[in-house]
């Protein structure tokens, strides 16, 4: 397993982020979903995964229960076959109720039966990062993930340093 930037396949980026988050329940949606998790999933013994196919995506995700939460969800050989609605319903739905971490595969430009509509910026719309480009058997195709934990930076001027000065405190009269 090579664990460079711009490696050759996907299971590459992929495994480096399994690897760090450690999943236990894994969601793989879409058609190439099965493949890229299963290795993974055999490996570790106390792991589970489930696989929703392309064609019942959306009447599996609307069934979950937000109770039924995945430490981690894989969507891979879906969004190039939907329509962009379709897509970013499913996206906001796992990213907001289904999974704790998400990570997507989106294979670029006309390399795909159809070509893409999904762009770098409409990805990052959803909180997704750009994780690795890669060659994956002569296409383009770009991983985004999403963690919850890492998603947004506590900013700077949100500290007490900048809005709370207690020596102030009864000096004037707002």
């Amino acid at each position: 397993m090579r664990l460079g930037v711009g490696v050759s396949s996907a299971s590459d980026p992929l495994t480096r982020q399994l690897e760090m988050w450690q999943p236990r329940t894994l969601l793989g949606v879409g058609d190439e979903a099965s493949g890229l998790l299963r290795d993974f999933s055999e490996a570790k013994a106390d792991c589970v995964l489930e696989i929703v196919e392309t064609q019942s995506v959306e009447e599996r995700l609307l069934s979950l229960q937000s109770e039924q939460r995945y430490d981690f969800a894989l969507v891979a050989g879906y969004l190039e076959q939907v329509e962009s609605a379709q897509g970013s319903a499913v996206i906001a739905r796992l990213r907001d109720v289904l999974v704790r971490r998400l990570c997507v595969i989106v294979r670029t430009g006309k390399e795909t039966e159809r070509e893409t509509s999904w762009s770098d910026a409409e990805l990052s719309a959803f909180g997704l990062t750009l994780l690795s480009r890669f060659d994956d058997g002569g296409k383009t195709a770009r991983l985004f993930g999403f963690d919850i934990a890492s998603y947004k930076q506590t900013p700077d001027w949100l500290s007490s340093r900048h809005w709370a000065h207690p020596e102030r405190w009864g000096k004037f009269r707002w």
